[in-house]
């Protein structure tokens, strides 16, 4: 699953994969940059060691099935056992990629 980071905005894409999560930027994106998209999209926010990204956002972007959802709660309590889930459950750690703008 990414948080893929645009002059448009912030756009979930993969979000049947649930084995990965990351935030994607176009290279030239500095921090402050990446913190406005992420902030004016409602996606999350900039942390320390990356972003924080709001489950929230995650679910209203996705076409969440029953099966979805059930996959989605195993990926949380995964981050949750690995100290990347906030200690409210609503906002995920992801690392940040920086690629290539297309």
């Amino acid at each position: 699953m990414k948080i893929k980071l645009t002059d448009a905005g912030a756009k979930l894409v993969d979000s049947d994969d649930f084995a990965h999560f990351s935030v994607t930027a176009p290279r030239e994106y500095d921090d402050a940059q990446i913190s406005a998209a992420l902030h004016h999209s409602g996606a999350g926010h900039l942390a320390d060691n990356g972003a924080m990204i709001s489950a929230t956002w995650i679910k209203g972007r996705a076409q969440p099935t029953t099966a979805w959802l059930e996959s989605f709660q195993a990926m949380l309590s995964f981050a949750e056992s690995r100290g990347w889930l906030a200690d409210d459950g609503e906002s995920i750690a992801a690392h940040i990629e920086r690629s290539i703008s297309d």
